[in-house]
């Protein structure tokens, strides 16, 4: 198969001989995209940058990942805005919330979840890295299943030391 700029990170992955090619597909990801975030670029002080992490925030585990990066200016940068905005997002869901009406002995429970709580989850199940990660792995999957077809590289396949459960559950 002629090699194409979608196969090469795969071919790469596969080359490398680590324990699952895709997990080295996704330290790379994750490794690039931190450093695109806080890397020397400066990608931090671009505006439609700042407005995707801001929108998006960071899961616990990318935040100590960038806070080892080292850049401290550049997390303090992406951090201040993020928390601006997040501050003023949880002033408003403070200002709209009323608490929930008392219950009569015989009325039903309301299992309804509460505005604010709802917001707070759905804060923190967000990550700017986890959805450029999503993303380009589901990419790399979609190049896998095109690569098979090949010969050679179905050859490449069989002799890697095989794939871990979440990205070898990932290709099912």
């Amino acid at each position: 198969m002629r090699e194409q700029i979608q196969t090469i990170p795969v071919n790469e992955a596969f080359d490398a001989h680590d324990e699952c090619p895709f997990c080295n597909m996704e330290r790379t990801v994750e490794q690039r995209t931190i450093r695109y975030v806080l890397g020397p670029g400066a990608s931090y002080m671009e505006p439609d940058v700042r407005a995707a992490t801001d929108a998006a925030g960071f899961c616990r585990h990318h935040l100590q990942k960038m806070y080892e990066y080292g850049n401290a200016l550049g997390n303090a940068l992406v951090m201040q805005t993020y928390y601006v905005g997040m501050i003023k997002e949880l002033e408003n869901q403070i200002d709209s919330f009323q608490m929930p009406g008392k219950r009569g002995l015989f009325t039903k429970k309301n299992e309804e979840e509460l505005p604010i709580a709802k917001w707070a989850r759905e804060k923190n199940d967000r990550c700017f890295l986890c959805e450029r990660l999503k993303y380009n792995m589901n990419r790399y999957y979609t190049t896998f299943f095109y690569m098979i077809k090949d010969e050679a590289f179905r050859e490449k396949v069989e002799n890697c030391k095989g794939f871990c459960m979440h990205h070898f559950a990932a290709l099912l």
